[in-house]
Parts: structure tokens; C-alpha cells; sequence
């Protein structure tokens, strides 16, 4: 019998936040996720005490849940408290490693943030960094794959590269899983943002693998872990390997660095 992954019930349920977060566009889904989030660790209420609460109908309960991932109500009343339990036992037992004296605690966070930039800065290769920025802004078109919080950073770089004529799209990374490959043509360019390698989903490894395939299409991956270099035709490390959210400070650093060289190139 096939183990269940509980991986993958973390990844619903925070897809099932992110689709809260950024893709609700009417009240009655608005009214529904203040009810869902206000009980997210009540796994008791029923579908009737949720339509009550929230003043809509059980129909528009029940597409909702659909709409976050849910097979059905009956699935996302067993797994959505649970799953947020297991992410809070997961994270706090990651940050009890981390910082197991909170007197130091911000100590330990600046020198943790000092740290990989550091890192970043003995590991880039500035000649490759700036032939791909050289190559995105000679580029038909630029994606820029990640989640939102990479892409949140990359934001600003889009503008400048849009302010330059190159038409550049920010996709996130439930979106590049449903990306034909055939859509990017000859001159363009995908880079993939990413701060731990296991947060690449496997569907999206394969459409990378289909990217790669194909010589018109220019892929850069800019990782923190090394292990994915074949899938890339420009592959650029920085940060600590493993180190997982700290790369978002040096994240942040490369951004503003490419952005100043698209204007000094």
C-alpha cells in the first residue's frame, strides 16, 4: 500500500492560503474565508454551521472548498486544522533548532541574514550574473517563475526590464506547472527563482526538463542548493545551501544588483 505524504497535505493547505491571499474576487468568498480562518483550528463545524456563519448558501460552501483544492467539504474539514497543525509542529521544531536561546534572538537573526549574504558574495559569479542579465535584456520576452515571495522581490526587476521594451511575466510556480513548454519560442528567456531545492515540485522539474530540451529557449535557475544544474542553461548559486528562507536576504540583494546592471549595460 502506497504511504500517504503528509508533504503534500502541507502543500494543499498552503495553496489553499495562497488562493485566500491573492485570488478571492467577490464578497460572498471573502465571507466564507473570514469563517474558515476564524475556526482554522476547529475541525468540528459542519457545512450548514460555516454557510450560517458566513450568511451564503451551502453551494456556495461547497465551491469554494472545491476552488481551494478540496475534492470535497467532507476532505477539507478532516485535513485543513490538521494540516495547519502539523505546519506549526514543523515550523516551531525548525525554529527551536535555529535560535534555541531567545535572550540572542535578534542577534541570531541579524547574524543569520550577515551570514548569507556573506555567502553570496564569495559564491556568485559576477560574469555569469551579468551575461544573464545581458541576455534578458537582448531577450523576445523574460518569465520569472517563483513563489509569491520571490516574485514580490523580483517585482521591481520587471519594471525595469518592462521600462526597456522587454515584455517580462511573473508566474507563480503553480502556474509554470500548467505551462506549455511550446509557448516559449526562440529568444526567450525563463528564469526560475528558488531558495531550497525541495520546494520544486516535481511537475515543475519535468517542464524544465522539457525547457531545456529546446535550444531557442534560454533557462537560467538562480538556487541556493546545487544539484539542478542540468536543467539550466545558466545556473547561478548564492547563499548558504539549505538554508532555506534565509535566502530571501540575499534574494533581495541580487535583485537590486540586476537591476543596476540593466542600466549599466
Amino acid at each position: 500500500m502506497k504511504r500517504h505524504n503528509r508533504s503534500d497535505d502541507i502543500l494543499k493547505v498552503l495553496h489553499a492560503v495562497n488562493y485566500c491571499d491573492t485570488q478571492v474576487i467577490n464578497p460572498n468568498e471573502y465571507a466564507i474565508i473570514r469563517t474558515i480562518f476564524m475556526h482554522v483550528a476547529d475541525e468540528g463545524k459542519s457545512m450548514q454551521q460555516l454557510a450560517d456563519e458566513s450568511a451564503i448558501s451551502q453551494a456556495s460552501v461547497s465551491r469554494f472548498i472545491r476552488k481551494l483544492g478540496y475534492k470535497s467539504f467532507e476532505e477539507f474539514r478532516y485535513h485543513f486544522s490538521r494540516d495547519f497543525e502539523t505546519l506549526y509542529v514543523n515550523r516551531k521544531n525548525m525554529h527551536d533548532a535555529m535560535f534555541p536561546d531567545t535572550d540572542c534572538l535578534y542577534e541570531d537573526v541579524y547574524q543569520r541574514a550577515v551570514s548569507n549574504l556573506n555567502a553570496t558574495m564569495q559564491k556568485i559569479d559576477r560574469d555569469v550574473l551579468r551575461s544573464v542579465v545581458m541576455k534578458m535584456d537582448n531577450a523576445r520576452s523574460v518569465s520569472i517563475c517563483g513563489d509569491d515571495h520571490t516574485l514580490s522581490i523580483f517585482y521591481t526587476f520587471q519594471l525595469d526590464l518592462m521600462a526597456r521594451g522587454v515584455p517580462t511575466f511573473l508566474f507563480k510556480n503553480e502556474e509554470i506547472q500548467n505551462m506549455n513548454a511550446s509557448a516559449l519560442q526562440d529568444g526567450d528567456v525563463l528564469l526560475f527563482l528558488n531558495v531550497f531545492r525541495d520546494f520544486v515540485h516535481p511537475e515543475q522539474l519535468e517542464i524544465l526538463k522539457q525547457l531545456r530540451k529546446k535550444s531557442d529557449v534560454y533557462t537560467v535557475g538562480l538556487f541556493q542548493d546545487d544539484g539542478l544544474e542540468d536543467l539550466f542553461d545558466a545556473y547561478v548559486l548564492y547563499g548558504n545551501g539549505g538554508s532555506m528562507n534565509d535566502g530571501f536576504y540575499s534574494l533581495w540583494m541580487l535583485s537590486q544588483i540586476m537591476s543596476e546592471l540593466l542600466y549599466a549595460v
